[in-house]
């Protein structure tokens, strides 16, 4: 009886300690640019929230280890927004809607090493 009301406390609970996504970090423009810097690791990802002020978004992206990283963009209304490779770790998109968007650094591969990232976000 005891095995059962342990597991049901468990699995009932399980929910208050899975690992929740952190509200986005505002990431500040001067001059139209903002550099964030930071380390994830397993399946973590960290969101950035940026309001621009211009007709389009360009991002650079460098992590390591190589390819760890990805980065991921939604537009106010929650979309995702079609990125255009421009380069090793480099995307522009035109911006075509007025508002916060959401810039999300993800993990490509959970089971290597933690990443460290440099994410550089230009709005002309």
């Amino acid at each position: 009886m005891r095995g059962a009301v342990a597991v049901a406390i468990a699995v009932l609970c399980a929910p208050l300690f899975a690992q929740r996504p952190k509200p986005a970090v505002e990431l500040l423009l001067r001059d139209g640019v903002g550099v964030v810097e930071g380390r994830l690791k397993a399946r973590q990802q960290r969101t950035y929230s940026v309001t621009p002020s211009g007709h389009t978004l360009s991002l650079e992206l460098a992590g390591e280890p190589m390819r760890s990283v990805g980065v991921e963009v939604y537009d106010p209304d929650g979309l995702r927004v079609l990125l255009i490779k421009e380069g090793a770790g480099r995307w522009t998109s035109p911006l075509s809607k007025h508002g916060a968007f959401e810039i999300a650094v993800v993990r490509t591969t959970p089971s290597a090493p933690p990443s460290t990232y440099r994410l550089r976000v230009v709005v002309r």
